[in-house]
């Protein structure tokens, strides 16, 4: 618990979820997503997308953890981008997309920086077309391909965002995810 001492001597205290709020966004573990759209008839590329994504509860759960030497596993990697077609407002505990129909498995990982890594992703001209409502993060140990569907909803949700488009059928699109530790 912290305490503000005041002049009169009063104890003001602050509620612990809102200081674990301030902590999540202050210090830590922050994700931003960036998706580009290209269009294979034009040769244009545009930035769709460059926003801050909120991060799973469970995500910093793991994070904790492996600090302290439990569930070292391979349970919070970075495996595959889940893509849905719901757009309800994400919350630090969701565990799943709202609707997830399509995902694909991460293309390369590179560390951009000091405490940063670079996931990316790629979605080609004839793997997906349709309405996008989200882009979720997922990982683990049990985080499957499509496979004709048979991978959705598998994994651990590591983190969520909202993001509408309608890919067409000409359109490939990369998506970075730049995870940063400080």
């Amino acid at each position: 618990m912290y305490r503000i001492y005041r002049p009169n001597k009063k104890i003001h205290r602050v509620k612990p979820k809102r200081v674990n709020q301030i902590i999540k966004e202050a210090h830590g573990h922050r994700g931003l997503m960036r998706v580009w759209k290209f269009n294979i008839d034009s040769g244009e590329k545009e930035l769709r997308l460059n926003k801050h994504n909120l991060i799973m509860d469970d995500t910093f759960n793991y994070d904790m953890q492996y600090l302290q030497g439990i569930n070292a596993s391979n349970d919070a990697r970075i495996m595959h981008l889940g893509i849905g077609d719901d757009n309800t407002a994400p919350t630090g505990s969701d565990t799943a997309l709202g609707n997830e129909v399509y995902r694909v498995p991460f293309v390369s990982m590179t560390e951009t920086g000091t405490g940063e890594l670079t996931t990316e992703f790629y979605i080609t001209a004839t793997e997906f077309t349709g309405t996008i409502e989200e882009l979720g993060i997922f990982g683990g140990l049990y985080s499957y391909d499509y496979d004709g569907g048979t991978g959705l909803d598998t994994g651990e949700l590591l983190a969520r965002v909202l993001y509408s488009d309608t890919k067409a059928s000409n359109e490939e699109l990369l998506i970075q995810r730049v995870d940063t530790f400080s």
